[in-house]
Order: structure tokens, then C-alpha cells, then sequence
């Protein structure tokens, strides 16, 4: 774990082991260590990590659940984010850590994916803990926040890495 992110690994470990909060954002500019912290952190955990791309909602949809299907050997019936949450979590006791990384790439251009986060975690708060990663710290401070924080009023941390 890197030595300058002790209060961010508490707030991981804190959020993992309460079944209070269900989704987490770490942002920062790029290259402050974001990943490497996250990474860390799922060592030792049941884990799903998805890089974003810069892509039409349709094709990050198939990437994402390939990725899925890929990694769990799970049949989808469709192209839905709720659907590929529940295959990663289904079949397992523990608790499941989704990193979902610049996801910035999905939710600026798909509503769906912010919906089926906040509805997936709703429905199975104590099987998962989705942290969000984004280097887009203008977007994040501003439309993410007004547009997630009217989505949802609860179960949502977010915090900026700072060097």
C-alpha cells in the first residue's frame, strides 16, 4: 500500500466491512496513484476490475460484459450493466468489490450504468462495494456530483487524491 494514502485505505477498509455504503469515488489527476491504491487494496479480496474506454455506449457495453463473461464464465441474456453486477456477485459468499475505472467513459455517455450501480447496491448492499475511478477531477467536482447526488442520497462516499 503506498504510505501517503493511509487515511484513503481506511476509508476502503471502512467502507468494505460497512454495509451502509455501497459505492465509493476516488478521483484525481492522473498518475497520483488511484489504480495502485485500489489494486492494493482487492489483493486479498473478491474483486472485478474494469478499465473504461473511449467508447460509443453500445460497444462499452459489449467490452464491459465480455469482460464479464469472460472473467466468470457467465451467460448474459443482454447487454445490462445490472445483469453483469449480479453475474460477477452471484455464486459467492463474500463480499464483492467492482472497480469500475475512468468510468467517467460510461457515465458521461450512458445514464443507464449510474442507475444500475445505485439500484444494484440497493438491492444487495451487503454483497458489494462499487468503487468508481476517475482522473477527470473538473467533471467530478461538477456535473457528476449534482447529477449522482439527485440520483441518490445515501451510500455514497466520494473523495479526492491529493499528492
Amino acid at each position: 500500500m503506498l504510505s501517503s494514502r493511509k487515511k484513503e485505505e481506511y476509508l476502503l477498509k471502512q467502507c468494505y466491512s460497512n454495509n451502509q455504503v455501497g459505492i465509493v469515488v476516488l478521483y484525481g489527476v492522473e498518475g497520483i496513484g488511484k489504480t495502485t491504491l485500489v489494486r492494493d487494496f482487492c489483493k486479498d479480496k473478491r474483486s472485478f476490475y474494469y478499465m473504461a474506454k473511449q467508447a460509443s455506449e453500445l460497444q462499452q457495453k459489449m467490452f464491459f460484459c465480455q469482460e464479464v463473461k469472460t472473467k466468470f464464465n457467465a451467460e448474459l441474456a443482454s447487454l445490462d450493466y445490472y445483469e453483469g453486477f449480479n453475474a460477477i456477485c452471484d455464486k459467492s459468499d463474500n463480499k464483492t468489490i467492482i472497480v469500475l475505472d475512468e468510468f467517467q467513459f460510461i457515465a458521461k455517455k450512458d445514464e443507464e450504468l449510474l442507475k444500475s450501480l445505485i439500484n444494484f447496491s440497493k438491492d444487495n448492499i451487503d454483497k458489494v462495494l462499487f468503487v468508481l475511478l476517475s482522473s477527470q477531477v473538473g467533471w467530478i467536482g461538477n456535473d457528476f456530483t449534482n447529477t449522482f447526488l439527485s440520483l441518490i442520497r445515501k451510500q455514497f462516499y466520494y473523495t479526492r487524491l491529493m499528492k
